[in-house]
């Protein structure tokens, strides 16, 4: 888990050596800084993993957008003057 970029996605902020964000009307400490390296918590990870999932079922859900059809070229007759 990178923790300073999962925190700048959620809108998430530092205080007090924690990470946190507030997801669904809570305030969940995703990561704490243990001698200058940030350790996710639990929650931090199983928060982390249920964004990803969301994002990608998201994406997936998007409508395919076809393919635009080669216009065919058609060469014009030239005439000798």
């Amino acid at each position: 888990m990178n923790v300073a970029k999962f925190l700048s996605e959620m809108g998430g902020e530092i205080l007090a050596n924690k990470g946190r964000v507030t997801h669904d009307g809570k305030i969940i400490i995703v990561a704490r800084l243990i001698d200058n390296e940030w350790e996710p918590t639990e929650a931090g990870v199983k928060l982390e993993t249920e964004v990803n999932i969301a994002k990608a079922e998201k994406a997936a859900a998007k409508p395919k957008v076809a393919p635009v059809a080669d216009k065919s070229v058609t060469s014009a007759r030239k005439t000798k003057v």
